[in-house]
């Protein structure tokens, strides 16, 4: 996705954080969110917001401001945050065990009619609205445990005929490599393993092997066991040093926009290698190079541009506005620049890395926003690279 994205849920704020001081505390308590809500980092519906809740999500309310029967009273959850206690149902032993929203997706069957939302699963309900056929819809999974049904459930609210949709497939396959050793060479495409020294083809090697790199030929491919892969086939992970404004110790990950790669880092050790998709270069179509702090941490939120509109897409940490690393379950070109910005990861991919990342969401949270309180954050450190050799070894440098 690109800078046309927009978020209809997410939004930084300035930082700040503190409670009034008329706060009752009390021994903790459980409690569940009635309605999906923004926590905000204190008692004021104006405080930055530090996050979001997720229906059903289950809480422990730590103390009320002023008090837990005061009217438009605030619950305090621990040090994270504090809600309106008015959307909280207190547990006391009997709330069910929370269940994360999960989605299915699906385009209208007829692009220029779109979508007729009813209000219930019934095409003479009433109707509600109307989606563009341009959207990418999500339904929520429960109805996908139930293949003939005659309808599919809008996350909120609202039915559609399961005939007026084309269900869509995760066309993901791509799967990292944990703890790599570097350099490590993926193939993107089907390529033959020649024989050193020959151009004679070998056995076949399937999109998204890997392979350890041995060196390179003079024409960028590379040697790797058994024989050697064309350049045109190949896509290389390659050692980096930490860059310059990464702290000691923190996270972060190198998305190299020439190798189309992106490793994880903790600290000076590599932990995850992979393929993924940025942007094509074009204008308006170009993932921003530098170095950058993920802002927002979500599950799933909508993005739209000129040309796309998908709803709920999953594992989304933002970068560089409405640049973020997240999963892509509608292509497998996986290697290759195809996007509006965003740098795409597969399903299996994004959520590792969503995961792994500071800071961590807390159970029943759909949404964090780190930088409102200072909390530490993944580092993306975006370049386009240059392979070569340097120091007898193999390695690659960064250019502009």
């Amino acid at each position: 996705m690109g800078d046309a994205l927009t978020h209809a849920r997410l939004g930084l704020v300035a930082a700040g954080f503190g409670l009034l001081s008329a706060t009752t505390r009390a021994e903790p308590r459980s409690a569940s969110v009635v309605t999906p809500v923004t926590v905000r980092a204190s008692a004021d519906a104006g405080a930055p917001a530090v996050g979001a809740l997720s229906r059903h999500a289950p809480v422990t309310v730590t103390a009320c401001v002023p008090s837990c029967e005061a009217l438009r009273a605030w619950a305090v959850l621990g040090g994270d945050g504090v809600v309106p206690l008015a959307v909280l149902a207190w547990d006391d032993g009997g709330a069910p065990p929370f269940v994360p929203d999960t989605f299915v997706w699906a385009v209208a069957r007829d692009r220029d009619a779109g979508v007729e939302v009813r209000a219930r699963p019934r095409r003479d309900a009433p109707l509600l609205t109307v989606e563009p056929g341009i959207k990418t819809l999500a339904f929520r999974r429960g109805d996908e445990a139930a293949p003939t049904a005659a309808s599919l459930e809008r996350p909120g609210g609202g039915f559609v005929a399961r005939g007026d949709v084309v269900q869509l497939d995760d066309r993901s396959t791509m799967r990292g490599v944990e703890a790599p050793t570097l350099p490590l060479a993926f193939t993107f495409r089907q390529a033959a393993l020649a024989s050193p020294g020959t151009t004679d083809g070998g056995g076949a090697i399937a999109r998204f092997a890997r392979f350890p790199l041995l060196a390179l030929t003079a024409d960028g491919g590379a040697h790797v066991d058994g024989g050697v892969l064309p350049a045109k086939a190949v896509r290389i992970a390659w050692p980096r040093e930490r860059p310059p404004g990464v702290p000691d110790g923190g996270r972060w990950v190198h998305v190299d926009l020439a190798e189309q790669t992106l490793t994880a880092w903790d600290d000076a050790r590599p932990v995850y290698a992979t393929l993924v998709s940025t942007g094509t270069g074009a204008r308006g179509r170009r993932t921003r190079p530098g170095l950058h702090q993920t802002w927002v941490k979500a599950l799933h939120d909508q993005m739209r541009g000129d040309e796309y509109f998908i709803e709920e897409v999953r594992f989304i940490q933002y970068f560089a506005r409405g640049q973020g690393l997240h999963a892509a379950s509608w292509h497998d070109a996986f290697g290759q620049a195809v996007t509006h910005g965003c740098v795409n990861l597969s399903t299996a991919d994004a959520q590792w890395l969503f995961d792994w990342a500071p800071p961590r969401l807390p159970d029943g949270w759909h949404t964090r926003w780190p930088l409102a309180k200072g909390e530490a954050s993944l580092w993306v450190f975006v370049e386009r690279s240059s392979r070569h050799l340097a120091d007898g070894g193999l390695r690659a440098v960064g250019v502009p």
